[in-house]
């Protein structure tokens, strides 16, 4: 970070410094005081240096991170304008840190260790965020928005999205402390680092609206090594360096993400959102006087990483990979000084994981759920391996993840295997039918809004390469906020514990690019995306060079599964998913867009002029790795993935592709409908409505008009054009022979309606869906396909016809509850 013309307005500035030297210290002539690692860990001040910082407030004019915008040198400007730092809201009170610095030996090298303590809470305002290519030209840009950063609030954990005054005592202050035993960034010494930060909140600010990353806890202790790598830069590791795992001075390894209780994770944040309604939402204050945030969604881990790798560089530009276009293939415009990181990690195999604080306990939890005091949500615990659901801890790759900035048109996105060169499901065909119409590495458009638009414009990149989950949750719980599991009380009802129920979500090779700018055509502040997003379906099994079948077998999936017996455990669901997505437009918090209104004005809504959505999969039941019975007697032989190896298990496949129209349609959109989850209610619930014309329909309308009416200017009502819709396709085939039953050249309007979404309750999850087509009955928009036949040689199609839906309305709904059998045939109960 930069500062522009800096101010620091400082009414009060108390600054101390004790340098206290013990009577043993110096009487040895300088030399440095032999003490423990437990002595380091324990820092009291007394025996260092204490800094003691007290301030009204930190003014910068100008506060911005600087980047190589593309490879060939030139910069560009993340900036935040007239940037400020105070204690919290209502607080009188100054800023209070303190910091500690002692310095020691260990075993005749040099130990140090640093501690800082802020004691006060702390309150950053970015009443402008704009990214500029020189400062010059950030005089007046359109800004991407406002930003604010609240540190601890406990006084209002039950309600923690609403900022109000700070008690004059913090419960927990935020803390940060690195004990090192040689020198600092010495691989040959130990280190250990712990971060305790407790409910902060991030404000986003956009066309006077808010996102609010509400509730934010970390209480991380990590015991390893730092050290700075030539090629991989800065490193920690929780490994020595012959690969086995360094122990704290209570013997405990790798990494702690400690939960406070049954309710408070070790590492958690909700998202939510607050409209202007009755608000004043000024850029400089973060809050208004309305009622409690509505929830979207909240996530939460606690338990113990046994192996953790952590890397963070600079960014390599062209010198990477630059056959292909540049760093990881992102395009040749990522310059050399971006951010790239990644983690490694294993998650610690177990069930009894503690909520106290200390995590005595050795296991991992996964919280989703609704956020707000009262949401509910589901747990995932007791992780193994996908590879063998009979071993034990499973790993984690983040893959390479890049913050740049950038100034292009467009990013490359490398496209998963099973989707080029008309391989889907189906197998190699030849047929453009069969085509998803995708290159090995595609181009995502993100010039500002506008679909087809070449010129350059200022993007902030967030980038993922290589992003792989192979972890299987065998047991799910259902809980509530605030009071944790369900397990049959008066506040969280029904018994929401089961441990032979698994929802398992497996991925591999997943690949991302997110490119963020201001909104420039709009009158209202917005702000503008592109999004692409690439899943891979597997890592070939034993042909994969290199790869050890007992255990390297990987997988992108999606199951359900009865793991109450665990050498037993059986799924049903979709693996080998191959997946590609990509759309642009624009984001707005509440309200209208393009004249289209909208069913609640408590959602974020997100315009997709152009979008492509393509996936291949298998829908397969069997058993999970590891599980199946190969043996003749008594299950004592069991195999590591042969059910995954082939598709013996495997029902049939799934080919699906679908293209928006960005010529004729400029309303296809996504509307997330948030819900009030701080009374008490008996389910949480997560709206989805979506507007979506596929490429090849007639009849556009520029707003959603009652039936009837016309649109000036444009064609009302015509014959949809197939012969503009050749990706758009579904192929539902036979794994064996690839005899498929097709559903071609897909046109149509479809709406997901009022009720479409997700609710979850104290034992049990729905997905419900109101599907709607064609609207506005305009002629053009009825959902129109081809119906065809293919042989197991895929040859030309059988055609049987057209099918033709003129209008009409769906509803559907499906329920996830556990059952537990009492009976024999059709009785049974459900919990």
């Amino acid at each position: 970070m930069y500062s522009q013309n800096n101010k620091r307005p400082l009414s009060r500035l108390a600054a101390s410094i004790a340098l206290v030297f013990s009577t043993c210290a110096m009487s040895s002539a300088y030399a440095l005081e032999s003490i423990t690692d437990q002595a380091m860990s324990d820092v009291t001040g007394a025996d260092g240096v204490a800094i003691n910082i007290g301030a009204d407030q930190v003014q910068f004019g100008s506060l911005y991170w600087q980047d190589s915008i593309n490879q060939t040198g030139a910069t560009g400007n993340l900036t935040f304008a007239n940037t400020v730092l105070t204690n919290g809201v209502g607080s009188t009170s100054p800023i209070a840190a303190v910091v500690k610095i002692n310095t020691g030996s260990s075993s005749n090298k040099p130990a140090l260790s640093m501690n800082l303590s802020i004691n006060s809470s702390l309150l950053f305002t970015a009443p402008t965020i704009t990214i500029c290519t020189t400062l010059s030209t950030c005089t007046s840009p359109t800004s991407l928005g406002s930003l604010a950063v609240q540190t601890t609030n406990p006084a209002n954990s039950a309600n923690p999205t609403t900022v109000i005054a700070q008690p004059s005592t913090l419960t927990n202050p935020t803390n940060v402390s690195i004990t090192t035993t040689n020198g600092f960034l010495n691989s040959s010494g130990t280190a250990s680092v712990k971060l305790l930060l407790d409910s902060a909140n991030i404000f986003f600010t956009s066309n006077g609206n808010q996102i609010v990353t509400s509730d934010i806890r970390a209480n991380i202790n990590a015991t390893g090594r730092i050290w700075v790598d030539t090629a991989d830069g800065f490193r920690f590791s929780t490994m020595d360096g012959s690969g086995s795992s360094i122990p704290d001075s209570l013997g405990h390894t790798g990494v702690s993400l400690a939960a406070a209780s049954d309710s408070r994770a070790g590492l958690q944040a909700a998202l939510m959102m607050q409209n202007s309604t009755g608000n004043t939402l000024a850029s400089s204050t973060p809050t208004g006087t309305n009622t409690p945030p509505n929830g979207l969604i909240r996530f939460g881990v606690s338990g113990n990483l046994p192996k953790l790798d952590l890397y963070l560089r600079g960014s390599a530009g062209a010198s990477d990979s630059a056959a292909n276009g540049g760093e990881d293939n992102i395009g040749n415009v990522v310059g050399k000084s971006g951010i790239s990181a990644r983690m490694i990690a294993t998650i610690q195999s177990g069930t009894t994981l503690s909520h106290d604080g200390n995590n005595t306990g050795s296991g991992f939890e996964l919280e989703l759920g609704a956020a707000g005091l009262n949401g509910y949500g589901i747990r995932m615990s007791n992780f193994v391996p996908f590879s063998n659901v009979m071993g034990t801890n499973p790993t984690i790759d983040t893959g390479n993840v890049y913050l740049n900035l950038v100034n292009a048109s467009s990013l490359t996105m490398p496209v998963p295997l099973g989707l080029t060169s008309g391989k889907g499901a189906m197998g190699v065909v030849s047929s453009s039918a069969h085509n998803f119409g995708l290159s090995t590495v595609d181009t995502q458009n993100i010039s500002n809004i506008t679909p087809t638009s070449a010129a350059k414009t200022d993007n902030l990149l967030f980038a993922v390469r290589g992003l792989s989950i192979q972890g299987v949750s065998l047991k799910t719980s259902f809980y509530q906020n605030g009071v944790g599991a369900c397990t049959g009380t008066t506040t969280c009802a029904g018994s929401g514990a089961v441990t032979g129920f698994a929802v398992i979500p497996v991925l591999y090779g997943v690949s991302a690019n997110l490119a963020l700018n201001a909104n420039t055509g709009s009158a209202t502040p917005s702000l503008g995306y592109s999004l692409a997003l690439a899943m891979s379906g597997n890592n070939g099994g034993t042909t994969e060079t290199g790869n050890t079948p007992a255990t390297d077998i990987k997988e992108s999936a999606f199951f359900l599964a009865n793991t109450g017996t665990q050498n037993n455990a059986q799924y049903i669901g979709l693996r080998d998913i191959n997946l590609y997505f990509k759309a642009n437009g624009v984001i707005t918090f509440k309200g209208s867009t393009n004249g289209v209104t909208h069913i609640s004005t408590n959602n974020i809504n997100i315009t997709m002029p152009n979008f492509l959505f393509a996936l291949s999969a298998n829908f397969a039941a069997g058993y999970l790795p590891g599980t199946e019975n190969t043996g003749l007697t008594n299950g004592s032989t069991r195999s590591g993935y042969s059910s995954f190896a082939s598709n013996k298990d495997t029902i049939s496949t799934i080919d699906l592709s679908l293209q928006s129209d960005a010529t004729n349609y400029k309303d296809n959109m996504v509307d997330v409908i948030t819900s009030s989850a701080f009374n008490t209610p008996t389910s949480s619930f997560l709206g989805l409505n979506a507007d979506l014309t596929l490429k090849g329909t007639t009849g556009s309308c520029s707003t959603l008009t009652p039936v009837g009416s016309t649109c000036s200017g444009v064609k009302t009502n015509g014959v949809p054009d197939q012969s503009l819709a050749t990706n758009n396709f579904i192929h539902i085939a036979e794994p064996g022979t690839g005899a498929a039953f097709g559903l071609d050249r897909i046109t149509g309007r479809i709406q997901l309606g009022s009720g479409s979404g997700i609710s979850v309750g104290s034992n049990s999850g729905t997905l419900t869906a109101n599907l709607i087509v064609n609207p506005q009955n305009i002629q053009g928009n009825e959902l129109l396909a081809n119906i065809n036949l293919y042989d197991g040689t895929l040859a030309a199609p059988q055609s049987l016809g057209k099918m033709v839906i003129t209008g009409g309305q769906l509803l559907g709904s499906m329920t996830l509850k556990p059952c537990t059998i009492t009976g024999t045939g059709a009785s049974f109960s459900c919990i």
